[in-house]
């Protein structure tokens, strides 16, 4: 190995998983060097997104579960990884997910030895198991300097992105005040680990708080909810967006597609934002968005008979997109998870894999992309350094050692 060049060693090794990638950083000190080096991290993540790999998630209070899925042979891994969430213990709860960039994940939980406690804000890694523990939001610390009355009209939900121009990943919070239709806005960036407050805005995501995560998902540098439009006389629903380049929220119509009987959420397929509409489930149509500065630049991409199509299910949920357009689609039938390939031109379906005995729930339903993106912290779980053999806080030491 010592007379093959650096270039094509990390030719070879960008190929290779994310996890057997950290196992080889223990090999010696100049291999730990070059793949902890930004250049091989980022070489690693573009070939990842060529190849387009991805992991279908879903977690509950304490465990992320993940299935991998290749697009170049269609399938599934057979296997569920099981990856304890970071802080688990008894002494946090309440896990909440709020989307995933680049490999690192946005996750939210709660001190269980506090009364009404803050949620505490963790930006991590699934397969390296690094994390970062953020300072609390002010939305959440002011939480506990009001008065009862509005402490418990205050809720405070996150997006997470990343910034392409500043070359950044940024969380950005929202409080949203009931009854109020008033929302302050905060922006964490993981380079300079604060937060900075912007311009307040006057939108109500009440009503919208449940949102599904695999929603959760930027479009062109930009994170959107549905929320209501300060009132002047009758509500108006709007889809809120807000630029993380800009630091700026704008407000995109919301199209006059569906009459009352069809619930509606936002999703993401081909980097497009699109609008799901159902009708229990027992129809659900897909448009999308050409065209965020026209009015009812609206597309139809498919519309579903679910149970012709699927017969009973439960928590369809879209999970990707591809070029030939088919659609990927999670859902619970007959007891167990089932993943289906779609195909909306000649209306058909595929069964891709069954997973007995694992449930899941629309919600907590998303996708994310395998990477060594570190955020920062160099805090791991005691678990990550026992998968890679070696504790990495010598690993730390030995780097900036000769």
């Amino acid at each position: 190995m010592v007379s093959i060049p650096e270039d094509i060693i990390s030719d070879i090794l960008v190929r290779l998983p994310a996890k057997s990638i950290g196992r080889f950083r223990c090999v010696s000190k100049a291999w730990y060097k070059l793949l902890k080096g930004s250049e091989f991290v980022k070489m690693h993540l573009n070939h990842a997104n060529e190849m387009n790999k991805f992991n279908i998630t879903h977690h509950n209070f304490t465990e992320f579960h993940t299935i991998g899925y290749d697009p170049s042979s269609s399938t599934c891994s057979d296997l569920v990884s099981t990856v304890n969430c970071p802080l688990s213990s008894d002494d946090y709860r309440g896990y909440g997910f709020w989307g995933s960039c680049n490999g690192l994940v946005c996750l939210t939980c709660c001190d269980a030895r506090e009364i009404n406690p803050p949620s505490i804000v963790v930006i991590w890694n699934p397969c390296t198991n690094e994390y970062k523990k953020l300072p609390i939001s002010p939305s959440e610390d002011s939480i506990h300097r009001v008065s009862p009355t509005v402490r418990f009209g205050l809720l405070v939900r996150y997006g997470f992105i990343y910034d392409y121009k500043m070359d950044d990943f940024k969380v950005v919070s929202l409080g949203i005040y009931n009854d109020k239709y008033l929302c302050e806005i905060h922006v964490y960036t993981l380079s300079s680990n604060s937060w900075r407050r912007l311009e307040d805005i006057h939108y109500d995501l009440h009503n919208h708080y449940v949102t599904p995560e695999f929603s959760r998902v930027p479009v062109n540098g930009a994170l959107h909810w549905k929320a209501f439009r300060e009132p002047r006389g009758k509500k108006t629903e709007v889809i809120l967006s807000f630029n993380a380049e800009k630091e700026i929220s704008e407000e995109i119509q919301m199209p006059s597609l569906f009459d009352g009987m069809y619930c509606t959420t936002l999703c993401v397929l081909k980097e497009s934002l699109c609008l799901l509409g159902y009708v229990s489930l027992l129809w659900v149509e897909l448009w999308e968005l050409n065209d965020c500065g026209v009015k009812d630049s609206w597309t139809r991409i498919f519309n579903i008979d679910i149970q012709k199509l699927f017969g009973h299910v439960a928590h369809l949920t879209p999970l990707r997109s591809f070029e030939n357009d088919e659609i990927l689609f999670g859902m619970d039938r007959n007891n167990a998870f089932n993943v289906v390939l779609y195909d909306p031109v000649n209306d058909t379906t595929r069964a891709v894999e069954v997973h007995d005995g694992m449930k899941t729930f629309s919600y907590c339903l998303s996708v994310y992309k395998e990477s060594l993106v570190s955020p920062n912290s160099g805090t791991y779980s005691r678990q990550a350094e026992i998968d890679e053999g070696i504790d990495s806080d010598s690993l730390l030491q030995e780097e900036g050692g000769s």
